[in-house]
């Protein structure tokens, strides 16, 4: 893959996602204004927000660990490409978090 390509991929692939996160976050957080509501239940059981997040990760890591280690996934609707779909997700809610709170 060339650069030029790779770059493309990028492009198109961010846009993909950000298609895909608006359609998780309505249905995760049943349609309030705030983006993040859904991780913000953590709080009910004294579990920060991106601490919450960072365990889901984990959850999708070792989702990856199986396949690396099995070549296959037995839930039959969801590829390992979705797995990575979801940890990139993921990863821009803890960047909001992070932002949100001034973090450099």
């Amino acid at each position: 893959m060339t650069k030029k390509e790779f770059f493309n991929f990028v492009e198109a692939d961010n846009q993909r996602i950000l298609e895909l996160l608006q359609k998780k976050n309505n249905d995760y957080t049943a349609g309030a204004d705030n983006a993040l509501a859904n991780f913000e239940q953590a709080e009910r059981i004294g579990i920060d927000p991106v601490k919450g997040i960072l365990l889901r990760v984990l959850d999708k890591i070792k989702r990856f660990e199986t396949f690396a280690k099995h070549g296959f996934l037995s839930v039959e609707n969801e590829t390992v490409l979705d797995t990575a779909d979801d940890i990139e997700g993921y990863m821009k809610a803890i960047k909001a978090y992070l932002k949100n709170r001034n973090y450099p």
